[in-house]
């Protein structure tokens, strides 16, 4: 249904445009599948339908637009009565002439958009970078917040000692951050990718890291007080010295994680996989609570190490 009216469009368009189109089809198709575009040595995520309007050049833009809305106002008033003479015609199409102009100047706004939508995004980074160095930046907060909601990758990102005290970075993309001694107190971490992030001595201090995953992540020495780790994946991650008092780790997975000297006590273990963590009997666990459904390395006890079973 959708090829027959596509094609039946395309016949309406004028011959040299039909052959345009049909001489560009491959290289279109091949340029929708190119996801990102480098801007000043930025890697800027662009949407298939961006990709596609901004390859077309303004004249493409108006006159398809125009043959479209020409061809469709023709068909209509063929309808209501016969189109017998060009007279006839024309008077049809400068009767809605007004409304092709106004459609032709929303198509080239729309072109417009993925332009001003990458310089947006290359604005937001410049603004990030001065405030490389700096604890405090509202700027900062707001430019990465911005871009993290329109599903730019923060790969690498350099928030050495930073203030992001509760920010908003929900499903953000920051493998190999730099977030040593940053403030992330109350942040939304959700589903973010901190892939082998560097976050030693930083305060995620209530943070919800809810299916985050932290595969590699350096957690040395952070305070995850009362954070929400709930089934998220911290496998090979270093957490030695990390205090976790109270955080909730249900469901996560914590093997081949180091735990030496890590504070977990009245942590929520339950269901936690913890299997092959490393030095777990060097971390402290008074008051922890497991369930049926922890997983503990071969031969540890949990009630040795002062843990809670949970009733249920």
């Amino acid at each position: 249904m959708l090829h027959q009216l596509a094609h039946r469009l395309k016949q309406l368009l004028p011959r040299s445009l039909r052959l345009w189109i049909d001489r560009h089809r491959d290289r279109w198709q091949g340029i929708i599948k190119r996801n990102y575009v480098w801007l000043n040595g930025r890697r800027l995520k662009r949407r298939p339908t961006d990709v596609l309007i901004q390859e077309l050049p303004p004249w493409a833009v108006v006159l398809s637009t125009v043959a479209i809305l020409a061809g469709l106002t023709l068909w209509i008033e063929a309808g209501n009565k016969p189109l017998t003479s060009l007279r006839d015609v024309l008077a049809a199409l400068l009767d809605r002439a007004d409304v092709i102009a106004l459609v032709s100047g929303v198509m080239l706004y729309l072109r417009e958009a993925p332009d001003r939508r990458q310089q947006r995004h290359l604005e937001a980074w410049k603004v990030i970078d001065s405030a490389a160095g700096l604890s405090t930046s509202y700027a900062r907060i707001q430019a990465l917040e911005e871009l993290a909601e329109e599903g730019v990758p923060l790969d690498g990102l350099d928030g050495y000692q930073a203030d992001l005290k509760r920010i908003q970075l929900r499903e953000a993309v920051l493998v190999e951050a730099d977030l040593r001694e940053a403030n992330l107190g109350g942040a939304d971490l959700r589903k973010a990718d901190l892939r082998l992030a560097l976050l030693q001595g930083a305060n995620l201090q209530s943070a919800d890291l809810t299916e985050a995953d932290l595969e590699g992540a350096n957690l040395r020495g952070a305070n995850l007080t009362r954070s929400v780790l709930t089934d998220v994946q911290l496998r090979r991650a270093d957490l030695q010295v990390a205090v976790l008092q109270g955080a909730s780790l249900s469901a996560a997975n914590l093997d081949e994680v180091n735990l030496q000297g890590a504070d977990l006590r009245g942590a929520y273990l339950v269901g936690t996989v913890l299997t092959y963590a490393q030095n777990l009997h060097n971390s402290i666990l008074t008051d922890a609570i497991y369930d049926r459904k922890t997983r503990f390395p071969e031969g540890f006890n949990p009630d040795v190490a002062g843990m809670i079973r949970a009733s249920y």
